[in-house]
C-alpha cells in the first residue's frame, strides 16, 4: 500500500449515527462498514502472511471481533484505527503462528513479536508498513520483482514464472528466501 493509499484511508471516517447504530446491533451499519474497509484490510494482511487463506481468515477474526465488541465502542474515537488495531493484532497473532509452526527452533518468537509492555494500540499501523517496504527493498532486484509480484499483484507462481520465463520452482526458491530474509529482519526490530 502507498502512502498516498494509506493516507487516504485514514482520512476516511465512519460517521457517529454508523457507529452508534453499529452499537445498538444493527447489521446493516455492521455490513456499511464491511464494505468500506474489508478490502483493505485484506490487501494489509495478504502483504505479510504466506497465503491469502491466512489472510481472509484474519479478516473475518476481525469483523468478528468488531461485532462482538460494537457495545464497547467509543463515538468519539476513531474506529478505522480501531478497525486497524485489531487487523493488526489479528495478522501478528497470525504470523506468529506462522513462525512457531515454520520455526520450532526459535522458542523466543512469542517474546520477540509480542514484548510484554507493548499493547495493540501502541504498535503504529505507519510505522509497520515503514519497516515492511525498507525490508522489501533490502531484497535482490530479482527476488523483490518476484516478492512484488507475488503478494502486491497477486501472480501465481505459475504467472510469474511465464512472465518472467523462468521455472516455477526458481520463483517457489525465490520467495521462500524472499520471506525467510523478510521474517529475520522483521524479527530483528522486535528484537532491538
Amino acid at each position: 500500500m502507498s502512502e498516498l493509499d494509506q493516507k487516504c484511508l485514514m482520512e476516511q471516517s465512519i460517521d457517529k449515527r454508523t457507529i452508534e447504530n453499529l452499537k445498538n446491533g444493527d447489521q446493516a451499519a455492521f455490513r456499511t462498514i464491511y464494505n468500506l474497509l474489508g478490502v483493505k484490510i485484506f490487501h494489509f494482511c495478504n502483504k505479510l502472511l504466506p497465503s491469502k487463506n491466512e489472510a481472509e481468515d484474519v479478516v473475518q477474526k476481525t469483523f468478528l471481533a468488531l461485532w462482538e465488541q460494537r457495545t464497547q465502542l467509543d463515538s468519539s474515537k476513531d474506529l478505522v484505527k480501531y478497525i486497524y488495531s485489531i487487523a493488526r493484532y489479528n495478522t501478528y497473532q497470525a504470523f506468529r503462528n506462522y513462525l512457531l509452526s515454520h520455526d520450532k527452533a526459535n522458542s523466543d518468537v512469542d517474546k520477540i513479536i509480542f514484548p510484554q509492555n507493548t499493547t495493540n494500540e501502541e504498535i503504529d499501523f505507519s510505522e509497520t508498513q515503514h519497516i515492511l517496504t525498507k525490508i522489501i527493498e533490502q531484497l535482490p532486484p530479482k527476488r523483490k520483482e518476484i516478492f512484488k509480484l507475488n503478494r502486491f499483484e497477486g501472480l501465481t507462481y505459475r504467472e510469474i514464472a511465464t512472465r518472467l520465463n523462468i521455472s516455477e520452482n526458481t520463483v517457489d526458491t525465490q520467495m521462500r528466501s524472499s520471506l525467510k530474509f523478510i521474517k529475520d529482519e522483521y524479527l530483528k526490530y522486535f528484537s532491538e
